[in-house]
């Protein structure tokens, strides 16, 4: 990891920038998602993904098991989330 001066260019929330200098390790956990969804699972790096810290006051973990399949294309899930 390449410290705060690197995360600018891929963060743009302030709050996120905060909690990675809180929190170091987080650096490491990060670079591996990335790379196991870039590498291991052919995702872009240019394709948004929205992470969560809690739903309905339900605290999330990593989910990466259950995510898979929502974001292949022809799973037949769809997002029920719509934009205003």
């Amino acid at each position: 990891c390449s410290g705060s001066s690197a995360w600018n260019q891929y963060l743009t929330q302030p709050e996120s920038i905060k909690e990675l200098t809180d929190e170091p390790l987080w650096c490491l956990d990060l670079s591996f998602m990335t790379a196991l969804l870039h590498t291991g699972y052919d995702i872009p790096l240019d394709r948004e993904l929205r992470t969560a810290k809690k739903i309905s006051d339900n605290e999330l973990g990593w989910c990466l098991g259950a995510s898979l399949p929502l974001l292949d294309k022809n799973s037949g899930w769809t997002c029920k989330v719509t934009k205003d």
